[in-house]
Protein backbone atom coordinates (compact mmCIF):
# COMPACT_ATOMS: atom_id res chain seq x y z
CA UNK A 1 0.00 0.00 0.00
CA UNK A 2 1.63 3.50 -0.92
CA UNK A 3 0.74 6.96 0.12
CA UNK A 4 1.83 9.92 -1.59
CA UNK A 5 1.53 13.64 -2.34
CA UNK A 6 -1.28 14.66 0.28
CA UNK A 7 -1.90 15.70 3.81
CA UNK A 8 -4.01 15.75 6.95
CA UNK A 9 -4.56 11.95 7.06
CA UNK A 10 -5.53 9.93 9.82
CA UNK A 11 -4.56 6.26 9.48
CA UNK A 12 -5.82 4.61 12.35
CA UNK A 13 -6.15 0.65 12.66
CA UNK A 14 -4.68 -0.12 9.58
CA UNK A 15 -3.41 -3.78 9.24
CA UNK A 16 -0.96 -4.27 6.50
CA UNK A 17 0.04 -7.69 7.47
CA UNK A 18 0.91 -11.05 5.92
CA UNK A 19 1.69 -9.12 2.68
CA UNK A 20 4.20 -10.39 -0.20
CA UNK A 21 4.34 -6.77 -1.70
CA UNK A 22 5.69 -5.13 1.43
CA UNK A 23 3.70 -3.21 4.29
CA UNK A 24 3.06 0.93 3.51
CA UNK A 25 5.15 3.49 1.61
CA UNK A 26 5.13 7.24 2.66
CA UNK A 27 6.11 9.75 0.02
CA UNK A 28 5.62 13.42 -0.07
CA UNK A 29 3.08 13.45 2.95
CA UNK A 30 2.68 16.18 5.53
CA UNK A 31 0.65 16.99 9.02
CA UNK A 32 -0.51 13.59 9.01
CA UNK A 33 -1.12 10.64 11.80
CA UNK A 34 -0.21 7.23 11.80
CA UNK A 35 -1.34 5.27 14.79
CA UNK A 36 -2.62 2.18 16.75
CA UNK A 37 -1.70 0.43 12.99
CA UNK A 38 0.42 -3.15 12.65
CA UNK A 39 2.82 -3.92 9.30
CA UNK A 40 3.89 -7.25 10.35
CA UNK A 41 5.24 -10.48 8.78
CA UNK A 42 5.31 -9.22 5.12
CA UNK A 43 7.27 -11.83 3.34
CA UNK A 44 9.03 -9.18 0.65
CA UNK A 45 9.90 -5.15 1.72
CA UNK A 46 9.99 -2.98 4.78
CA UNK A 47 7.14 -3.11 6.91
CA UNK A 48 6.53 0.82 7.01
CA UNK A 49 9.07 3.17 5.00
CA UNK A 50 9.03 6.66 4.12
CA UNK A 51 10.41 6.95 1.14
CA UNK A 52 12.02 9.94 -0.55
CA UNK A 53 10.23 13.34 -0.62
CA UNK A 54 9.48 15.49 1.78
CA UNK A 55 7.52 13.81 4.30
CA UNK A 56 7.31 16.40 7.25
CA UNK A 57 5.32 16.88 10.24
CA UNK A 58 3.67 13.28 10.72
CA UNK A 59 3.28 10.99 12.99
CA UNK A 60 3.45 7.55 13.85
CA UNK A 61 2.00 6.54 17.28
CA UNK A 62 1.39 3.12 18.85
CA UNK A 63 1.77 0.57 16.02
CA UNK A 64 4.23 -2.66 15.46
CA UNK A 65 6.74 -3.43 12.47
CA UNK A 66 7.59 -6.51 13.33
CA UNK A 67 9.01 -9.52 11.65
CA UNK A 68 9.27 -8.27 8.23
CA UNK A 69 11.35 -9.62 5.39
CA UNK A 70 13.48 -6.25 5.18
CA UNK A 71 13.35 -3.71 7.98
CA UNK A 72 11.00 -3.15 10.22
CA UNK A 73 10.76 0.90 9.65
CA UNK A 74 12.84 2.72 7.16
CA UNK A 75 13.32 6.63 6.99
CA UNK A 76 14.98 8.08 4.11
CA UNK A 77 15.74 11.01 2.40
CA UNK A 78 13.36 14.03 2.88
CA UNK A 79 11.78 13.01 5.89
CA UNK A 80 12.15 15.35 8.56
CA UNK A 81 10.33 16.94 11.78
CA UNK A 82 8.13 13.98 12.00
CA UNK A 83 7.36 11.60 15.59
CA UNK A 84 7.66 7.97 16.01
CA UNK A 85 6.51 7.21 19.79
CA UNK A 86 5.62 3.51 21.19
CA UNK A 87 6.35 1.69 18.63
CA UNK A 88 7.71 -2.14 18.57
CA UNK A 89 9.52 -2.99 15.91
CA UNK A 90 11.13 -6.42 16.84
CA UNK A 91 12.30 -9.20 14.55
CA UNK A 92 12.99 -8.12 11.26
CA UNK A 93 15.13 -10.15 9.18
CA UNK A 94 17.48 -7.12 8.56
CA UNK A 95 17.51 -4.00 10.83
CA UNK A 96 15.12 -2.84 13.24
CA UNK A 97 15.05 1.09 12.39
CA UNK A 98 17.08 2.48 9.59
CA UNK A 99 17.80 6.10 9.20
CA UNK A 100 19.49 7.29 5.65
CA UNK A 101 19.35 11.15 5.16
CA UNK A 102 16.59 11.62 7.53
CA UNK A 103 16.75 14.76 9.43
CA UNK A 104 15.20 16.47 12.49
CA UNK A 105 13.07 13.47 13.92
CA UNK A 106 12.26 13.01 16.83
CA UNK A 107 12.35 8.38 17.73
CA UNK A 108 11.02 8.36 21.19
CA UNK A 109 9.36 5.64 23.70
CA UNK A 110 9.93 2.43 21.44
CA UNK A 111 11.22 -1.25 21.20
CA UNK A 112 13.98 -2.30 18.97
CA UNK A 113 14.75 -5.89 19.78
CA UNK A 114 15.80 -9.59 18.21
CA UNK A 115 16.29 -7.54 14.72
CA UNK A 116 18.37 -10.16 12.35
CA UNK A 117 21.13 -6.88 12.12
CA UNK A 118 20.86 -3.43 13.91
CA UNK A 119 18.57 -2.58 16.11
CA UNK A 120 18.71 1.45 14.98
CA UNK A 121 21.29 2.42 12.34
CA UNK A 122 22.22 6.20 11.02
CA UNK A 123 23.40 6.85 7.44
CA UNK A 124 23.88 10.44 6.39
CA UNK A 125 21.36 11.71 8.98
CA UNK A 126 21.83 14.89 11.15
CA UNK A 127 19.98 16.67 13.82
CA UNK A 128 17.63 13.93 15.03
CA UNK A 129 16.41 12.76 18.67
CA UNK A 130 16.16 9.56 19.97
CA UNK A 131 14.83 9.03 23.38
CA UNK A 132 13.78 6.14 25.65
CA UNK A 133 14.29 3.55 23.66
CA UNK A 134 14.96 -0.28 24.70
CA UNK A 135 17.41 -1.57 21.91
CA UNK A 136 18.14 -5.07 22.87
CA UNK A 137 19.15 -8.81 21.74
CA UNK A 138 19.83 -7.50 18.24
CA UNK A 139 22.29 -9.53 16.02
CA UNK A 140 24.62 -7.06 14.89
CA UNK A 141 24.95 -3.61 16.59
CA UNK A 142 22.20 -1.82 19.12
CA UNK A 143 22.90 2.07 17.83
CA UNK A 144 24.73 2.67 14.85
CA UNK A 145 25.98 6.17 13.31
CA UNK A 146 28.13 6.43 10.49
CA UNK A 147 30.87 9.30 10.15
CA UNK A 148 28.65 11.54 7.75
CA UNK A 149 25.62 11.16 10.93
CA UNK A 150 26.29 14.57 13.21
CA UNK A 151 24.30 16.68 15.09
CA UNK A 152 22.14 14.00 16.63
CA UNK A 153 20.95 13.57 20.40
CA UNK A 154 20.85 10.15 22.22
CA UNK A 155 18.97 10.59 25.43
CA UNK A 156 18.23 7.64 28.54
CA UNK A 157 18.18 4.73 25.31
CA UNK A 158 18.89 1.37 26.55
CA UNK A 159 21.15 -0.92 24.66
CA UNK A 160 22.11 -4.36 25.95
CA UNK A 161 22.99 -8.11 24.83
CA UNK A 162 23.17 -7.05 21.14
CA UNK A 163 25.02 -10.11 20.23
CA UNK A 164 27.69 -9.86 17.54
CA UNK A 165 29.29 -6.26 17.48
CA UNK A 166 29.19 -3.48 20.14
CA UNK A 167 25.48 -1.95 22.09
CA UNK A 168 26.28 1.28 20.95
CA UNK A 169 28.88 2.58 18.07
CA UNK A 170 29.57 6.33 16.99
CA UNK A 171 31.89 6.61 13.94
CA UNK A 172 32.21 10.15 14.33
CA UNK A 173 35.04 10.61 16.44
CA UNK A 174 38.14 8.30 17.75
CA UNK A 175 36.97 9.18 21.40
CA UNK A 176 34.28 10.50 23.04
CA UNK A 177 35.45 13.88 23.25
CA UNK A 178 35.75 14.17 19.52
CA UNK A 179 32.25 12.79 18.81
CA UNK A 180 29.10 14.95 17.20
CA UNK A 181 26.72 13.93 18.24
CA UNK A 182 24.97 13.93 21.97
CA UNK A 183 24.87 11.44 24.28
CA UNK A 184 23.53 11.28 27.77
CA UNK A 185 22.18 9.08 30.10
CA UNK A 186 22.61 6.07 28.57
CA UNK A 187 22.99 2.47 29.37
CA UNK A 188 24.71 -0.13 27.54
CA UNK A 189 27.19 -3.20 27.97
CA UNK A 190 29.91 -1.91 25.77
CA UNK A 191 30.32 1.00 23.48
CA UNK A 192 32.81 2.56 20.79
CA UNK A 193 34.62 4.43 21.92
CA UNK A 194 34.28 4.29 25.58
CA UNK A 195 31.98 6.90 27.36
CA UNK A 196 29.24 6.71 25.34
CA UNK A 197 26.81 4.97 28.14
CA UNK A 198 27.02 3.52 32.02
CA UNK A 199 26.73 -0.32 32.48
CA UNK A 200 23.47 -1.81 33.60
CA UNK A 201 22.44 -1.74 37.33
CA UNK A 202 23.81 -5.14 38.41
Amino acid sequence: MKVESSSLHSLTNIHIDDNALGGLRISSIMDSTISQSSFDNTTAGVGLAFVSGSNTGNQTLNSTANSNFMEGLAIHNGTGLNLFSGLTVNSNTEEGITLNGAHSNTLTGSTVDSNGKDGVTLSNSTGNVFSDLQVNNNTWYGIRTDTASTGNQFLNNTATGNAIRVDINDATGATFADLLNIWIGNVCDNDNPDGICSPPAS
